[in-house]
């Protein structure tokens, strides 16, 4: 078994799903019975009592309208499977009348949303097989929304291409995100460290992409965002340090200024936030600063430039109206193109404020609207 077949083993919900139903595949109240699968692994993945409402919720993940969840509680409830209990409370749980073995427990309770690839993914040759390399996945998000028609799988392909790193200075002293099971999150970012690993890349229905992960995953917030560097590193060009620049800036709240100003302020910060010590060694201050962590990083990744050494680090900037801007760009609407940042103004256009002001001309102040409530139609 090559390294990631043992990671997609270790960590897939789906391939332990196969593991608990072989346990029991005997039991022969739920020999070929439809529902078992979601029975089974909503009783047994505790291998104790629950919560009545634990059970029904996790029956409903498997795809069960609610109603539908406590029909099926109610009718297994006199199968031998499990019992229901009423505490003198008034508290009701499920007792598990089948037990599992302690190691098919614990590798359940290690599973999760799959970490990322240490291998590289599979190529999306069609919409239903790339990704991870022993478990199938649609190049689509969402039951139901699957298809066969084209699709930009190479920009898919390329995202899948990019190695990644754990940074391992952000692991150690900002690893204070709140997250579901924090000992999870530690273990997978602790398993990825020193190793080089690839996202598999996902479309929405609405032609938007996703990387797949959660305890390691830039798609998130700022600390996940700062945790991930390139693997391969370079050094920076004049266009480079700009954007390091105007990320220092974003970082500590200055993203609404113009790219030149952006750009000034990131040289200014530099040199009122960071203190040079006789020993070359430097103290960031981040008081203050809108997103300590990042700024933490992308100075610690400037200061990496100035010695001359190739530079790791990722840097993003948003979309303005991410709708606006693809219908500009198919459309070849100018005018939507500057309105929305696609082309340059020479200042950051806000479209959502553009329209209510020119709303506002026309409107009584009593019918007056605010960002707010343009922005969502």
């Amino acid at each position: 078994m090559t390294n990631q077949e043992q990671l997609e083993d270790k960590y897939s919900k789906k391939l332990i799903v196969s593991k608990i139903i072989k346990e029991v595949e005997n039991e022969p109240l739920l020999v070929d019975d439809p529902n078992r699968e979601a029975i089974l692994v909503s009783l047994l993945k505790t291998n104790r009592e629950q919560p009545i409402q634990n059970f029904v919720s996790s029956i409903i993940s498997f795809g069960y309208t609610p109603e539908e969840a406590i029909q099926l509680v109610d009718d297994y409830s006199d199968k031998g499977i499990y019992t229901i209990k009423q505490y003198t409370s008034g508290k009701l749980v499920i007792d598990p009348e089948i037990v599992l073995p302690l190691d098919v427990i614990k590798q359940f309770e290690e599973t999760t949303v799959l970490p990322p690839l240490v291998a590289k993914p599979k190529y999306w040759t069609n919409n239903n097989n790339g990704g991870y390399h022993t478990i199938k996945h649609n190049a689509i998000l969402g039951s139901g929304n699957s298809h066969n028609e084209p699709l930009a799988l190479d920009v898919l392909n390329k995202l899948q291409n990019i190695e990644w790193n754990i940074n391992p200075t952000v692991l150690a002293n900002f690893n204070e995100s709140v997250c579901y099971d924090k000992d999870k999150e530690n273990r997978i970012q602790l398993d990825m460290l020193d190793k080089d690993f690839y996202f598999m890349w996902q479309y929405d229905k609405r032609g938007r992409m996703y990387s797949k992960g959660y305890e390691i995953n830039f798609q998130s917030s700022e600390y996940y965002k700062a945790l991930l560097d390139f693997s391969h590193g370079e050094f920076l060009t004049e266009q480079g340090v700009d954007a390091l620049l105007v990320a220092i800036a974003n970082s500590a709240g200055y993203d609404k200024l113009v790219w030149d100003d952006r750009i000034n302020m990131g040289k200014l910060l530099l040199s009122t936030n960071v203190e040079l010590h006789e020993d070359g060694s430097y103290t960031i201050l981040i008081d203050d600063i809108d997103e300590p962590i990042l700024f933490t990083k992308y100075v610690e990744a400037y200061m990496d430039y100035e010695i001359g050494n190739e530079v790791k680090c990722p840097v993003s900037l948003d979309c303005t109206a991410s709708g606006l801007q693809l219908m500009s760009v198919l459309t070849g609407c100018v005018n939507t193109a500057k309105s929305t940042n696609i082309i340059g103004t020479g200042k950051r256009e806000d479209v959502y404020t553009a329209i209510v002001d020119y709303m506002n001309t026309y409107l009584g102040d009593e019918e007056k609207v605010d960002r707010k409530l343009v922005k969502k139609p």
